[in-house]
């Protein structure tokens, strides 16, 4: 209940750029939910701080759709990779071992975007 109302909260503050451009810091809420949480819990977490933004601010329909997508795989794969021991975990394994390098080919580097020290 508590990720749900930070990821409400946070999805409502954005953070501009140059270029049009726009970063949310609601990702470490979605994180934390599929690590900790059964799908179904992050699902209705990533659903419901997106629905509260869309009543909020009126984006056209394929903004937030592609938002609520990227979340969902990109979450979906988390939790997959905090559950098994399979290939999934081992990729994960291996780019915090590497730690230089980001390779967008991979599907499990999408959710860590951040170089490790």
């Amino acid at each position: 209940m508590l990720l749900l109302l930070c990821a409400t909260i946070a999805q409502q503050f954005k953070v501009k750029s140059p270029k049009h451009q726009s970063y949310y810091t609601t990702t470490i809420f979605f994180f934390a939910g599929a690590v900790l949480l059964r799908p179904a819990y992050f699902i209705v977490i990533i659903l419901a701080a997106h629905a509260v933004e869309l009543l909020r601010v009126r984006y056209r329909w394929y903004i937030p759709a592609f938002n609520v997508a990227n979340f969902l795989l990109c979450s979906a794969r988390g939790w997959l990779d905090s559950q098994s021991e399979g290939p999934a975990c081992c990729c994960a394994k291996r780019w915090v071992k590497r730690s230089t390098k980001f390779e967008p080919t991979r599907p499990c580097s999408m959710l860590a975007t951040t170089r490790w020290p």
